[in-house]
């Protein structure tokens, strides 16, 4: 499994990556292997061509099940983009789920069913401090991106200040 291209790395994190809807699925791969292998293979493949090169998602993880919870990043309109390509933390695009994650050493993991799978930030410096976080799951030719990363602390305490001015 490990000398395969990283197209075939993003279609398995694609297909398999977990959500309510996959119950009947036994044997599901193992993501976290996945996407180290999908990082060394996109070494090997696209690093002397790409180098230091800004990669552009292809897919967002959706609101919706099975297949369709795949959005195209061109489906995406311009000032979304912008909202999760930007890091703007509270920005909220109503066709995307939020992915919980956490972050520990400044580097971030999406927590899925007991796995705990690595996500390069978007924006490295939004992972400075250990902690639960949210955020917006994008997919490129590397692996999988965190974007809009939002500490779980820091929106349960805008909550509650929000309660006491009302």
């Amino acid at each position: 499994m490990q000398d395969r291209s990283p197209e075939f790395y993003l279609l398995i994190l694609l297909l398999f990556w977990p959500d309510e809807v996959q119950p009947g699925i036994t044997n599901h791969p193992n993501l976290e292997k996945c996407v180290q292998y999908m990082g060394q293979s996109y070494e090997r493949k696209y690093q002397k061509y790409l180098r230091r090169r800004y990669l552009v998602p292809l897919f967002f993880f959706g609101k919706e099940k099975g297949l369709q919870r795949l959005v195209h990043a061109l489906k995406l309109d311009q000032i979304d983009m912008e909202l999760l390509t930007e890091g703007h933390e509270h920005a909220d695009v109503e066709c995307l789920q939020r992915i919980n994650g956490e972050v520990k050493n400044q580097e971030v993991f999406a927590v899925r069913d007991g796995q705990q799978i690595p996500v390069t930030p978007h924006d490295p410096s939004s992972a400075c401090k250990p902690g639960q976080v949210s955020f917006y799951l994008g997919f490129n030719i590397r692996g999988p991106v965190a974007y809009t990363i939002r500490y779980e602390e820091n929106l349960s305490l805008q909550r509650s200040h929000e309660n006491r001015v009302i």
